[in-house]
């Protein structure tokens, strides 16, 4: 079974476990739309809470960690050197290695297995407070993927765009945000929207 059906057809329990999943207690990676400094960089890691980010929206919207993180994965972005996963600032002890990745077991539980195949490159979970500007995804592999999103507290007002098109937003999303242009729109809030962003062998 192709990578792709094989989502599709564990949607409901992947979507379960995003539904149910809380990671506040983790060090997460916060992008800050004030300086731009890559957020994976050692030194550059924040330990943010949503009541922190909410006095900050204009730096600090969105926060992001890895459940799973593929080991030829690059972040690249036009605002900084790309930087390898070996730079990164991960908690790597909470990392269980496995062939060409590591991956946190522990938050994945009856998933691990299942989120293990070396077609799945890497698992993000993002939270977003607000609305996300245009941008094409950092990440980079050495060979080409696309992506799968999952979402849960979806805002009733939000607007995905692609390539300057609205977009329906879709329960998942088939998407290839590592070429478009995309962004979100939403209504600032107190509360995230909980994204679960798989990225998978083309």
């Amino acid at each position: 079974m192709s990578v792709l059906n094989n989502l599709i057809e564990n949607k409901d329990k992947i979507q379960l476990f995003l539904d149910n999943l809380n990671c506040d207690a983790e060090k997460w990676f916060v992008f800050n739309c004030d300086t731009g400094d890559n957020p994976t960089l050692r030194k550059f890691s924040h330990r943010m809470s949503h009541r922190i980010m909410n006095t900050n929206l204009e730096m600090f919207k969105s926060r992001f960690l890895y459940l799973k993180v593929n080991k030829d994965m690059r972040v690249a972005c036009e605002h900084y050197d790309t930087i390898k996963v070996d730079n990164m600032d991960l908690e790597i002890g909470k990392f269980d290695e496995i062939n060409n990745a590591y991956i946190r077991k522990d938050i994945m539980g009856e998933l691990s297995e299942f989120f293990s195949d070396d077609r799945i490159y890497t698992v993000h979970y993002i939270e977003a407070l607000g609305g996300v500007d245009p941008h094409r995804d950092p990440w980079v592999y050495d060979t080409g993927y696309k992506n799968v999103i999952f979402y849960d507290n979806l805002p009733s007002d939000v607007k995905l765009t692609i390539n300057e098109s609205e977009t329906l937003i879709e329960h998942p999303q088939q998407t290839n945000f590592g070429n478009d242009l995309h962004s979100y729109k939403f209504k600032t809030r107190t509360f995230p929207l909980k994204i679960l962003h798989i990225d998978y062998e083309n």
